[in-house]
């Protein structure tokens, strides 16, 4: 998510507590990543890695990502990439917090 959400403290329990729904571990499943928004995504080491892993991105301006339909699933290799609604609008908007959960349940077969 953008740095200015990760710095928010409702944002970040938001998504905590909705990992840990899906039963996710936050400690060993899960790393919180933030980006600035001017930056230019990088994408290296995550290609190579080796084990899938499902990246999810949370708002839609971030620099060097293709930007794609709002909650859909794209696979590039092994790995799945999630993009969906930035927690903001997540957390403020209840249909579209209703859109992502569905989804994002989805996305790890639950």
């Amino acid at each position: 998510m953008s740095s200015e959400e990760s710095n928010n403290p409702d944002f970040v329990d938001n998504l905590t507590k909705t990992t840990k729904a899906l039963g996710l571990d936050t400690e060993q499943d899960v790393l919180f990543h933030s980006i600035d928004q001017n930056k230019v995504l990088d994408w290296s080491g995550i290609l190579e890695h080796k084990e899938p892993i499902v990246l999810a991105f949370f708002g839609s301006n971030l620099t060097g990502f293709r930007q794609t339909q709002v909650n859909s699933v794209n696979k590039i290799g092994i790995h799945t990439l999630f993009e969906t609604f930035s927690m903001r609008e997540i957390v403020e908007d209840s249909t579209k917090k209703a859109q992502f959960w569905l989804s994002f349940k989805a996305l790890f077969g639950k």
